[in-house]
């Protein structure tokens, strides 16, 4: 009966072919006030982003805020935050580097440097341009367009690279200031229905502890009487003498912190903290395939695996998944066209047919978080057809010999991809 059990366990996983769950994939990261606090941001994440992510930042004296904050972080919290900026790109080791572009007035000035910096620097993946107070003209709306319509021709030509909006800051009151609100806003609503990475700036500037910030439009002004958000007392209330980038070193702080935030969600962080529930019954979630996994503290909505961008003649089989609240058994197969038997991944990252009595696990009493590659190939060399994919894990030390389909936790993830 027990042999059974195991048979039909591991034999659910060729009836999932049929199955499918469609998927919806959003790119939309928002940053704003909310996204500030660093101790939720775990030291996984803060080295994925030193380790793999290459910044070009344009921008004048406000965007100078971000990499004052950066610098001032590293030197209140130490090296785990350490930052490297100049104008050509750096090369420090377990440093988030940044080529720091601080003379760029106008995106009209940066964007166009875009294709250079890539050229010259191709391990660059995040490009982000910082306004100053061009959004308070009168001409905010055809600066709007033409800001959308640059970011997203670069955003065409290179799908690999992310490119991060910025709303004005929030330091004018009058007229400007309902001007450059009226950008914010539009380019807020932008954002959410075309899932862009937003970094707003202005939302920074207005909020401390809960409280928004605001004035009154005055009635000449296209908002009428309007509250429109101003920059918070606390972080100098629009006073452009402030020492650091026209504000305050604690709001530099802040920005900095917030940046943080947006390079780990762009890293593949969910800004969740909590980890992974064990498995607490028997759990199946079927997904279309994808480029990359997607972590996530929620089984549901985590995919756990993705094979690369199948179109570049490759197949690149990365696992990856957020932490568990405690330790668990992870095994990772598939099924190959034209044979009946799984074969599973050892943890050495080689296939090996799945023995029932005694199948083997890709890891081990392990908590995660867990980033690895375990299998990449030519698709060429690749037999054709349909391949089924699957992971599942179970409270570590669960034994194969007393595990019933029925009666046992367990999460299970699969998809199929074609070849």
């Amino acid at each position: 009966m027990k042999k059974l059990t195991i048979i039909l366990f591991f034999s659910v996983l060729t009836i999932l072919i049929s199955l499918n769950e469609s998927v919806i994939c959003s790119g939309e990261i928002i940053i704003n006030h909310t996204n500030t606090d660093l101790s939720q941001i775990s030291d996984y994440w803060i080295e994925q982003v030193k380790k793999n992510t290459k910044v070009y930042f344009g921008h004048t004296s406000h965007g100078a805020q971000i990499i004052n904050g950066l610098l001032r972080i590293e030197s209140q919290y130490g090296s785990k935050y350490s930052v490297a900026t100049g104008w050509s790109l750096p090369e420090e080791e377990g440093a988030l580097c940044i080529r720091d572009r601080s003379d760029t007035y106008d995106p009209g000035d940066f964007l166009p440097t875009v294709q250079g910096a890539l050229s010259s620097n191709p391990e660059i993946n995040v490009v982000m341009y910082g306004w100053c107070g061009q959004p308070g003209g009168t001409n905010w709306r055809g600066l709007f367009n033409d800001y959308i319509v640059a970011m997203q021709s670069l955003e065409q030509k290179y799908p690999k690279v992310t490119f991060v909006y910025m709303t004005g800051h929030a330091q004018e009151n009058d007229c400007p200031g309902c001007n450059r609100h009226l950008f914010n806003e539009e380019l807020r609503i932008f954002a959410r229905e075309n899932n862009k990475v937003l970094f707003d700036f202005s939302d920074l500037d207005a909020w401390y502890t809960g409280e928004l910030s605001t004035y009154t439009s005055p009635l000449w002004c296209t908002c009428a009487g309007q509250s429109i958000p101003r920059e918070h007392p606390h972080w100098g209330g629009g006073n452009w003498n402030n020492p650091c980038g026209h504000t305050t070193y604690e709001s530099c702080d802040n920005k900095g912190k917030a940046m943080w935030w947006l390079l780990a969600r762009i890293a593949g962080w969910t800004g969740e903290s909590d980890p992974i529930p064990l498995p607490a019954g028997s759990t199946i979630i079927t997904y279309s395939y994808m480029i990359d996994p997607v972590k996530s503290s929620v089984p549901s909505t985590a995919r756990p695996i993705g094979v690369g961008d199948l179109s570049t003649g490759t197949t690149t089989a990365r696992v990856a998944f957020s932490e568990f609240a405690a330790n668990v058994d992870i095994y990772v197969g598939v099924q190959i066209p034209g044979f009946a038997k799984i074969e599973l991944f050892t943890p050495d990252n080689n296939l090996i047919p799945l023995n029932i009595a005694s199948p083997t696990a890709w890891k081990t009493a392990t908590a995660g978080p867990i980033d690895e590659v375990v299998f990449t190939s030519a698709r060429s060399a690749i037999p054709f057809g349909q391949y089924t994919v699957y992971t599942v894990v179970v409270p570590a030390g669960t034994s194969p010999a007393t595990f019933s389909f029925e009666m046992s936790p367990f999460y299970m993830w699969n998809f199929t991809v074609p070849n």
